[in-house]
């Protein structure tokens, strides 16, 4: 016997209201996918439960209770990299897929952070302007031939110029953009520290 369409889909629960909207716009692109979004009231909704093989969340919490109402779980999606709200020793104990979606928001907002931590380093707009406006006549420098071997550091004599490198950073605040950030500046060599009502696991 031939399998249809609908035998086909998979039925994904969204838990998240505020994901309603971008749902309904996505759902005519993938067929292949019933997107159940979360009603009101019950979570999760008894009547989708047992059929749901995929649950995506942002920032509903997703718990052992709730995993075991859905017998038909094969996926956990969450949106963005920080999964505070989500038991990950339940979900991978049940042996199901736990993966995570970068949002772009967070990481457009980590990026400028790093670059702003880079460019107070370098002194950046300061060194900009000196070379733009020629300062180095004031400082008694001249401009002269140089050869790939020879290394000219600190030309223009700017003391305030330093690495990230082992240099401390705090966060205050570890959400989802603080988490982003965290992983940009542990790769620049930084050592990370930060506070939140909550901890984070290990």
């Amino acid at each position: 016997m031939e399998s249809t369409q609908v035998d086909r889909q998979w039925t994904a629960l969204v838990a998240d209201a505020a994901l309603a909207e971008a749902a309904r716009k996505v759902a005519p692109h993938f067929p292949e996918f019933e997107l159940v979004l979360r009603p009101d009231g019950e979570y999760p909704p008894r009547q989708v439960s047992e059929r749901c093989q995929a649950l995506v969340t942002q920032s509903a919490p997703v718990d052992r209770t709730q995993l075991e109402s859905m017998p038909g779980l094969r996926v956990v999606l969450k949106m963005g990299c920080n999964y505070c709200n989500v038991d990950a020793d339940a979900v991978r104990q049940r042996g199901l897929v736990f993966a995570c979606a970068p949002r772009k928001g967070p990481n457009c907002v980590a990026e400028l952070a790093l670059t702003l931590i880079l460019s107070l380093s370098k002194d950046l707009l300061v060194s900009h302007r000196s070379v733009a406006q020629g300062a180095y006549r004031l400082r008694g420098l001249k401009p002269e031939p140089s050869a790939q071997w020879k290394m000219a550091f600190h030309w223009m004599q700017n003391e305030r110029v330093h690495e990230i490198r082992n240099k401390v950073l705090g966060i205050v605040g570890m959400g989802e953009i603080g988490c982003e950030l965290a992983r940009r500046a542990n790769v620049m060599g930084m050592r990370v520290i930060y506070t939140r009502r909550t901890p984070l696991s290990p």
